[in-house]
């Protein structure tokens, strides 16, 4: 039988799943998903197996925005070269 979560606990883990999906992104050298030259929120969180509607976790959103001007390709395109 599997335990019924709190909401708190599954914010939890849904911000903990984000933050290793943004921290692989960046590892890696790839872009957060794009949709309009934009980041898209929930396209990364169906990517990071959350919920779409990432936004309502605020954790999980701070994480993913923040992100957002570092992962983007226009951050990329402004970093020094090596």
């Amino acid at each position: 039988m599997t335990a019924i979560k709190s909401g708190q606990q599954a914010g939890a883990e849904n911000a903990d799943r984000i933050r290793a999906y943004l921290e692989d992104l960046a590892a890696t050298g790839q872009h957060l998903p794009q949709r309009d030259g934009k980041s898209n929120m929930p396209d990364t969180a169906l990517a990071a197996g959350v919920d779409r509607q990432l936004y309502k976790n605020p954790a999980a959103n701070a994480a993913a925005e923040q992100a957002a001007a570092s992962l983007s390709p226009e951050a990329y395109d402004q970093r020094p070269e090596p």
